[in-house]
Protein backbone atom coordinates (compact mmCIF):
# COMPACT_ATOMS: atom_id res chain seq x y z
CA UNK A 1 0.00 0.00 0.00
CA UNK A 2 1.69 3.51 -1.28
CA UNK A 3 1.75 6.41 1.26
CA UNK A 4 -1.09 8.23 -0.90
CA UNK A 5 -3.49 5.10 0.24
CA UNK A 6 -2.33 5.69 3.84
CA UNK A 7 -2.99 8.95 4.36
CA UNK A 8 -6.25 8.48 2.67
CA UNK A 9 -6.91 6.01 6.18
CA UNK A 10 -5.15 8.20 8.14
CA UNK A 11 -7.94 11.07 7.31
CA UNK A 12 -10.87 9.01 7.71
CA UNK A 13 -9.81 7.38 11.14
CA UNK A 14 -8.53 11.08 12.06
CA UNK A 15 -12.22 12.38 11.57
CA UNK A 16 -13.32 9.79 13.83
CA UNK A 17 -11.00 10.25 16.33
CA UNK A 18 -10.95 13.94 16.36
CA UNK A 19 -15.27 13.21 17.34
CA UNK A 20 -14.63 10.79 20.19
CA UNK A 21 -12.02 13.65 21.32
CA UNK A 22 -14.30 16.43 21.25
CA UNK A 23 -16.92 14.33 23.13
CA UNK A 24 -14.99 13.00 26.12
CA UNK A 25 -13.52 16.63 26.41
CA UNK A 26 -17.23 18.13 26.86
CA UNK A 27 -17.69 15.36 28.73
CA UNK A 28 -14.68 15.97 31.22
CA UNK A 29 -15.83 19.74 31.28
CA UNK A 30 -18.95 18.72 32.22
CA UNK A 31 -17.18 16.10 35.30
CA UNK A 32 -13.87 16.67 35.79
CA UNK A 33 -13.35 13.44 38.04
CA UNK A 34 -14.84 11.56 35.10
CA UNK A 35 -11.56 8.82 34.66
CA UNK A 36 -13.42 6.98 31.92
CA UNK A 37 -13.59 10.50 29.68
CA UNK A 38 -10.21 11.07 30.68
CA UNK A 39 -8.49 7.82 29.75
CA UNK A 40 -10.36 8.01 26.65
CA UNK A 41 -8.78 11.50 25.43
CA UNK A 42 -5.30 9.94 26.52
CA UNK A 43 -6.25 6.99 24.26
CA UNK A 44 -7.24 9.12 21.71
CA UNK A 45 -4.18 11.28 21.60
CA UNK A 46 -2.30 8.57 21.84
CA UNK A 47 -3.48 6.83 18.47
CA UNK A 48 -3.63 10.16 16.91
CA UNK A 49 0.13 10.48 17.39
CA UNK A 50 0.97 7.24 16.51
CA UNK A 51 -1.18 7.25 13.30
CA UNK A 52 0.56 10.86 12.23
CA UNK A 53 4.06 9.73 13.05
CA UNK A 54 3.53 6.25 10.77
CA UNK A 55 2.60 8.23 7.29
CA UNK A 56 4.68 11.28 8.09
CA UNK A 57 2.51 13.76 9.25
CA UNK A 58 5.10 15.77 11.64
CA UNK A 59 2.71 19.26 13.06
CA UNK A 60 0.26 16.65 13.57
CA UNK A 61 2.46 13.81 15.35
CA UNK A 62 4.18 16.85 17.78
CA UNK A 63 1.01 18.86 18.78
CA UNK A 64 -0.86 15.06 20.00
CA UNK A 65 2.17 14.54 21.87
CA UNK A 66 2.82 17.32 23.56
CA UNK A 67 -1.13 16.85 24.26
CA UNK A 68 -0.34 13.69 25.76
CA UNK A 69 2.57 14.85 27.33
CA UNK A 70 0.16 16.73 29.36
CA UNK A 71 -2.78 13.98 29.86
CA UNK A 72 0.19 12.01 31.26
CA UNK A 73 1.33 14.76 33.43
CA UNK A 74 -1.88 15.19 34.85
CA UNK A 75 -2.26 11.48 35.33
CA UNK A 76 0.57 11.10 37.22
CA UNK A 77 0.34 13.54 39.80
CA UNK A 78 -3.36 13.42 40.35
CA UNK A 79 -4.53 16.79 38.89
CA UNK A 80 -8.23 17.68 38.33
CA UNK A 81 -8.75 18.95 34.89
CA UNK A 82 -9.75 22.62 35.12
CA UNK A 83 -11.88 24.17 32.47
CA UNK A 84 -9.05 26.33 31.28
CA UNK A 85 -7.20 22.68 30.70
CA UNK A 86 -10.22 21.70 28.63
CA UNK A 87 -10.22 24.99 26.57
CA UNK A 88 -6.71 24.55 25.88
CA UNK A 89 -7.00 21.24 24.83
CA UNK A 90 -10.11 22.11 22.45
CA UNK A 91 -8.03 24.54 20.76
CA UNK A 92 -5.47 21.90 20.11
CA UNK A 93 -8.93 19.79 18.78
CA UNK A 94 -9.84 23.12 16.57
CA UNK A 95 -5.72 22.72 15.30
CA UNK A 96 -6.09 19.11 14.78
CA UNK A 97 -8.98 19.55 12.59
CA UNK A 98 -7.47 22.27 11.26
CA UNK A 99 -4.04 20.57 10.27
CA UNK A 100 -6.08 17.38 8.47
CA UNK A 101 -8.08 19.70 6.33
CA UNK A 102 -4.56 21.11 5.04
CA UNK A 103 -3.49 17.60 4.48
CA UNK A 104 -6.77 16.85 2.23
CA UNK A 105 -5.92 20.01 0.30
CA UNK A 106 -1.92 19.36 0.30
CA UNK A 107 -0.97 16.14 1.07
CA UNK A 108 1.16 17.52 4.18
CA UNK A 109 0.24 19.28 7.44
CA UNK A 110 2.73 22.28 7.21
CA UNK A 111 2.33 25.98 6.99
CA UNK A 112 -0.73 25.85 9.53
CA UNK A 113 -0.10 28.81 12.18
CA UNK A 114 -0.48 28.63 15.87
CA UNK A 115 0.45 25.08 15.94
CA UNK A 116 3.65 26.10 17.61
CA UNK A 117 2.26 28.67 20.01
CA UNK A 118 -0.42 25.73 21.59
CA UNK A 119 2.78 22.91 21.60
CA UNK A 120 4.27 25.84 24.11
CA UNK A 121 1.35 26.24 26.10
CA UNK A 122 1.29 22.84 26.51
CA UNK A 123 4.57 22.22 27.74
CA UNK A 124 4.52 25.43 29.98
CA UNK A 125 1.81 23.12 32.57
CA UNK A 126 4.43 20.63 32.41
CA UNK A 127 6.88 23.08 34.03
CA UNK A 128 4.06 25.72 35.39
CA UNK A 129 4.81 29.74 36.16
CA UNK A 130 2.98 31.35 38.15
CA UNK A 131 -0.42 29.75 37.42
CA UNK A 132 -1.53 26.67 36.23
CA UNK A 133 -4.20 25.15 34.92
CA UNK A 134 -4.58 22.15 36.86
CA UNK A 135 -7.28 22.11 39.65
CA UNK A 136 -5.19 21.59 42.73
CA UNK A 137 -2.77 23.79 42.48
CA UNK A 138 -4.17 26.65 40.47
CA UNK A 139 -6.34 29.21 42.55
CA UNK A 140 -8.00 29.68 39.00
CA UNK A 141 -11.87 30.81 40.26
CA UNK A 142 -14.45 28.87 38.79
CA UNK A 143 -15.73 29.96 34.84
CA UNK A 144 -12.13 31.66 34.70
CA UNK A 145 -10.25 30.16 32.27
CA UNK A 146 -6.41 31.20 31.62
CA UNK A 147 -6.38 29.58 28.46
CA UNK A 148 -9.86 31.07 27.13
CA UNK A 149 -11.47 29.86 23.91
CA UNK A 150 -10.32 32.45 21.32
CA UNK A 151 -13.07 34.61 20.01
CA UNK A 152 -14.36 34.05 16.49
CA UNK A 153 -16.40 35.23 13.49
CA UNK A 154 -19.87 33.91 14.25
CA UNK A 155 -19.95 32.51 10.61
CA UNK A 156 -16.61 30.09 11.37
CA UNK A 157 -18.60 28.06 14.07
CA UNK A 158 -18.28 24.53 11.96
CA UNK A 159 -18.92 21.01 13.02
CA UNK A 160 -16.62 18.23 11.87
CA UNK A 161 -16.66 16.01 9.01
CA UNK A 162 -19.00 12.91 9.11
CA UNK A 163 -17.01 9.68 9.03
CA UNK A 164 -17.99 6.10 9.34
CA UNK A 165 -17.64 4.00 11.74
CA UNK A 166 -15.42 1.02 10.19
CA UNK A 167 -15.62 0.22 6.23
CA UNK A 168 -13.64 3.29 4.19
CA UNK A 169 -16.29 3.39 0.75
CA UNK A 170 -15.94 5.57 -1.71
CA UNK A 171 -19.79 6.54 -2.25
CA UNK A 172 -19.32 7.46 -5.87
CA UNK A 173 -18.35 4.00 -6.38
CA UNK A 174 -21.04 2.86 -4.53
CA UNK A 175 -23.30 4.97 -6.70
CA UNK A 176 -21.58 3.28 -10.04
CA UNK A 177 -22.26 -0.05 -8.30
CA UNK A 178 -25.71 0.70 -7.99
CA UNK A 179 -26.31 1.76 -11.28
CA UNK A 180 -24.62 -1.23 -12.65
CA UNK A 181 -27.07 -3.39 -10.73
CA UNK A 182 -29.81 -1.22 -11.88
CA UNK A 183 -28.69 -2.09 -15.60
CA UNK A 184 -28.20 -5.64 -14.92
CA UNK A 185 -31.99 -5.73 -13.77
CA UNK A 186 -33.65 -4.38 -16.57
CA UNK A 187 -31.79 -6.63 -19.10
CA UNK A 188 -33.00 -9.91 -16.81
CA UNK A 189 -36.39 -8.50 -17.69
CA UNK A 190 -35.45 -8.29 -21.27
CA UNK A 191 -33.52 -11.69 -21.29
CA UNK A 192 -36.90 -13.20 -19.69
CA UNK A 193 -39.07 -12.15 -22.50
CA UNK A 194 -36.68 -14.13 -25.19
CA UNK A 195 -36.18 -17.20 -22.70
CA UNK A 196 -39.99 -17.07 -22.99
CA UNK A 197 -39.72 -16.96 -26.86
CA UNK A 198 -37.06 -19.64 -26.77
CA UNK A 199 -39.30 -22.35 -24.54
CA UNK A 200 -36.14 -23.24 -22.70
CA UNK A 201 -37.67 -23.73 -18.68
CA UNK A 202 -33.43 -24.35 -17.99
CA UNK A 203 -32.86 -20.68 -19.50
CA UNK A 204 -35.51 -19.03 -17.61
CA UNK A 205 -34.50 -20.69 -13.95
CA UNK A 206 -31.16 -19.36 -14.89
CA UNK A 207 -32.03 -15.92 -15.89
CA UNK A 208 -34.40 -15.86 -12.89
CA UNK A 209 -31.59 -16.75 -10.62
CA UNK A 210 -29.35 -13.86 -12.15
CA UNK A 211 -32.74 -11.52 -11.24
CA UNK A 212 -32.50 -12.51 -7.60
CA UNK A 213 -29.22 -12.54 -6.99
CA UNK A 214 -29.34 -8.96 -8.49
CA UNK A 215 -31.76 -8.00 -6.18
CA UNK A 216 -29.98 -9.08 -3.11
CA UNK A 217 -26.62 -7.13 -4.34
CA UNK A 218 -28.66 -4.25 -4.93
CA UNK A 219 -30.45 -4.23 -1.07
CA UNK A 220 -26.75 -4.81 0.00
CA UNK A 221 -25.16 -1.51 -1.76
CA UNK A 222 -28.27 0.12 -0.54
CA UNK A 223 -26.82 -1.04 3.38
CA UNK A 224 -23.70 0.32 2.42
CA UNK A 225 -25.01 3.53 2.10
CA UNK A 226 -26.99 4.02 5.17
CA UNK A 227 -25.45 5.45 8.23
CA UNK A 228 -26.60 6.09 11.67
CA UNK A 229 -27.90 9.44 12.18
CA UNK A 230 -26.10 9.91 15.53
CA UNK A 231 -22.80 10.31 13.58
CA UNK A 232 -24.58 13.32 12.03
CA UNK A 233 -26.10 14.58 15.73
CA UNK A 234 -22.21 13.60 17.31
CA UNK A 235 -21.08 16.45 15.52
CA UNK A 236 -22.77 19.18 17.35
CA UNK A 237 -22.61 18.88 21.03
CA UNK A 238 -19.19 20.72 20.40
CA UNK A 239 -20.94 23.38 18.45
CA UNK A 240 -23.95 23.89 20.91
CA UNK A 241 -21.33 24.54 23.54
CA UNK A 242 -19.02 27.03 22.10
CA UNK A 243 -22.19 28.92 20.56
CA UNK A 244 -23.74 29.08 24.02
CA UNK A 245 -20.09 30.49 25.36
CA UNK A 246 -20.25 32.97 22.94
CA UNK A 247 -23.64 34.27 23.61
CA UNK A 248 -23.57 33.87 27.30
CA UNK A 249 -26.44 30.90 27.49
CA UNK A 250 -27.05 27.75 29.69
CA UNK A 251 -28.25 25.15 27.43
CA UNK A 252 -28.64 21.55 27.91
CA UNK A 253 -28.39 19.75 24.45
CA UNK A 254 -29.82 16.16 23.98
CA UNK A 255 -29.94 13.53 21.11
CA UNK A 256 -32.33 10.73 20.64
CA UNK A 257 -32.91 8.13 17.99
CA UNK A 258 -29.36 7.71 16.94
CA UNK A 259 -29.56 4.35 15.99
CA UNK A 260 -31.69 5.50 13.12
CA UNK A 261 -30.17 4.84 9.48
CA UNK A 262 -30.43 7.08 6.87
CA UNK A 263 -28.15 7.42 3.41
CA UNK A 264 -25.03 9.17 3.30
CA UNK A 265 -25.72 11.78 0.83
CA UNK A 266 -28.95 12.75 3.00
CA UNK A 267 -26.89 12.93 6.16
CA UNK A 268 -24.34 15.03 4.80
CA UNK A 269 -26.69 17.84 3.70
CA UNK A 270 -29.08 17.40 6.99
CA UNK A 271 -25.82 18.36 8.62
CA UNK A 272 -25.81 21.45 7.10
CA UNK A 273 -29.63 22.24 7.66
CA UNK A 274 -29.13 21.54 11.44
CA UNK A 275 -26.67 24.25 11.68
CA UNK A 276 -29.04 26.74 10.78
CA UNK A 277 -31.60 25.17 12.63
CA UNK A 278 -29.54 24.95 16.27
CA UNK A 279 -27.97 28.67 15.40
CA UNK A 280 -31.99 29.97 15.46
CA UNK A 281 -32.68 28.27 18.50
CA UNK A 282 -29.84 29.09 20.41
CA UNK A 283 -29.73 32.64 19.25
CA UNK A 284 -33.48 33.63 19.08
CA UNK A 285 -35.23 31.02 20.45
CA UNK A 286 -33.79 30.00 24.11
CA UNK A 287 -33.25 33.11 26.24
CA UNK A 288 -30.86 34.07 28.82
CA UNK A 289 -31.17 32.25 32.71
CA UNK A 290 -31.79 35.49 33.53
CA UNK A 291 -34.57 35.97 31.28
CA UNK A 292 -35.80 32.45 31.52
CA UNK A 293 -36.21 32.85 35.56
CA UNK A 294 -38.04 36.49 35.24
CA UNK A 295 -40.22 34.07 32.67
CA UNK A 296 -40.85 31.48 35.54
CA UNK A 297 -38.52 28.61 34.03
CA UNK A 298 -35.47 27.05 34.91
CA UNK A 299 -32.40 29.09 34.24
CA UNK A 300 -30.82 26.21 32.23
CA UNK A 301 -32.55 26.20 28.50
CA UNK A 302 -32.71 23.13 26.61
CA UNK A 303 -32.37 22.26 22.86
CA UNK A 304 -33.17 18.71 21.88
CA UNK A 305 -31.88 16.60 18.61
CA UNK A 306 -34.32 13.74 17.84
CA UNK A 307 -34.67 10.98 15.22
CA UNK A 308 -37.32 8.41 14.65
CA UNK A 309 -39.08 6.18 11.90
CA UNK A 310 -42.39 7.47 10.39
CA UNK A 311 -43.79 4.81 8.08
CA UNK A 312 -41.38 4.84 5.20
CA UNK A 313 -39.16 8.23 6.46
CA UNK A 314 -37.33 9.26 8.82
CA UNK A 315 -38.66 12.21 11.15
CA UNK A 316 -35.84 14.74 12.49
CA UNK A 317 -37.38 17.30 15.21
CA UNK A 318 -35.56 20.39 16.83
CA UNK A 319 -37.16 20.94 19.90
CA UNK A 320 -36.08 23.90 22.39
CA UNK A 321 -37.95 25.26 24.99
CA UNK A 322 -37.38 28.90 24.45
CA UNK A 323 -39.81 32.09 24.09
CA UNK A 324 -41.64 30.87 20.78
CA UNK A 325 -42.01 32.44 17.88
CA UNK A 326 -43.53 35.90 17.98
CA UNK A 327 -46.82 34.93 15.50
CA UNK A 328 -48.12 38.64 15.60
CA UNK A 329 -44.57 40.00 14.73
CA UNK A 330 -44.49 37.96 12.05
CA UNK A 331 -47.62 38.96 10.60
CA UNK A 332 -46.48 42.54 10.97
CA UNK A 333 -43.18 42.06 9.02
CA UNK A 334 -45.39 39.43 6.20
CA UNK A 335 -47.53 42.52 5.69
CA UNK A 336 -44.11 44.59 5.11
CA UNK A 337 -42.64 42.36 2.88
CA UNK A 338 -46.36 42.20 0.87
CA UNK A 339 -46.95 38.43 1.41
CA UNK A 340 -50.16 39.03 2.13
CA UNK A 341 -53.10 41.53 2.13
CA UNK A 342 -54.38 43.21 5.85
CA UNK A 343 -57.82 41.29 4.07
CA UNK A 344 -56.66 38.16 4.04
CA UNK A 345 -55.02 38.05 7.77
CA UNK A 346 -58.33 37.00 10.02
CA UNK A 347 -58.26 33.87 8.15
CA UNK A 348 -54.71 32.53 8.80
CA UNK A 349 -53.68 29.58 11.07
CA UNK A 350 -51.07 29.76 13.28
CA UNK A 351 -48.90 27.12 11.02
CA UNK A 352 -49.60 29.25 7.92
CA UNK A 353 -48.46 32.22 9.83
CA UNK A 354 -44.98 30.29 10.32
CA UNK A 355 -44.72 29.30 6.62
CA UNK A 356 -43.67 32.92 6.27
CA UNK A 357 -40.53 32.23 8.26
CA UNK A 358 -39.82 30.26 4.50
CA UNK A 359 -39.83 33.39 2.93
CA UNK A 360 -36.35 34.55 0.73
CA UNK A 361 -35.13 37.03 2.68
CA UNK A 362 -38.19 36.50 5.28
CA UNK A 363 -36.23 37.96 8.65
CA UNK A 364 -37.59 38.95 12.05
CA UNK A 365 -34.42 39.98 13.63
CA UNK A 366 -34.60 43.91 14.29
CA UNK A 367 -30.26 44.10 13.48
CA UNK A 368 -28.23 41.83 11.51
CA UNK A 369 -25.35 40.71 13.38
CA UNK A 370 -22.60 38.12 12.29
CA UNK A 371 -24.64 35.04 13.41
CA UNK A 372 -27.94 35.99 11.93
CA UNK A 373 -30.59 38.63 10.42
CA UNK A 374 -29.98 38.58 7.12
CA UNK A 375 -32.40 36.45 6.02
CA UNK A 376 -31.24 33.76 3.96
CA UNK A 377 -31.62 31.13 6.33
CA UNK A 378 -35.26 29.19 6.74
CA UNK A 379 -35.44 29.76 2.49
CA UNK A 380 -32.34 27.76 1.94
CA UNK A 381 -33.10 24.98 4.62
CA UNK A 382 -36.58 24.51 2.81
CA UNK A 383 -35.10 24.53 -0.78
CA UNK A 384 -32.25 22.42 0.15
CA UNK A 385 -34.91 19.77 2.13
CA UNK A 386 -37.31 20.04 -1.00
CA UNK A 387 -34.68 19.35 -3.46
CA UNK A 388 -33.98 15.91 -0.98
CA UNK A 389 -37.99 14.78 -1.69
CA UNK A 390 -38.19 15.55 2.10
CA UNK A 391 -40.71 18.75 3.85
CA UNK A 392 -39.80 20.81 6.68
CA UNK A 393 -42.76 22.40 9.21
CA UNK A 394 -42.75 24.43 12.61
CA UNK A 395 -45.18 24.32 15.47
CA UNK A 396 -44.32 27.43 18.44
CA UNK A 397 -45.94 28.69 21.68
CA UNK A 398 -45.35 31.47 22.91
CA UNK A 399 -43.06 31.10 26.13
CA UNK A 400 -42.95 27.29 25.85
CA UNK A 401 -40.82 26.44 22.70
CA UNK A 402 -40.51 25.64 19.14
CA UNK A 403 -40.30 21.88 17.34
CA UNK A 404 -39.05 22.00 13.72
CA UNK A 405 -39.74 18.89 12.12
CA UNK A 406 -38.05 17.58 8.92
CA UNK A 407 -39.48 14.89 6.95
CA UNK A 408 -36.74 12.91 4.86
CA UNK A 409 -36.63 9.95 2.75
CA UNK A 410 -34.40 7.29 4.74
CA UNK A 411 -32.34 6.96 0.82
CA UNK A 412 -31.65 8.96 -2.48
CA UNK A 413 -32.78 7.48 -5.25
Amino acid sequence: MNIDNLIDIFIDESRENLQVLNIKLLELEKSPENSDAFNEIFRTAHTLKSMAKAVGLKEISELTHNMENLLEFLKNNNKTTAESAINLFLQCADKLEELIGRTVETGSDQGCEGVNELIENLRREINPGPQSFCAATTGIKPGVSEYAMPEKNMHSHRVPGISGQTARINTKSLDTIAHLIEELIINKTNACRLAEKSGSEELSMAINSIGNISEKLREEVLKLRMMPVGQVFNRFPRFVRDLCKELEKDIIFMTEGSEIKIDRAIAEELSELLVHLIKNSIDHGIETCEERIISGKKAKGTLKLAALKENNNILIKVIDDGKGIDTEKTVKKALEKGLIKEKDICGLTDSEILEFLFAPGFSLCEKTTDLSGRGVGMDMVKSKITSLNGNISISSEKNAGTEVFITLPPEIN
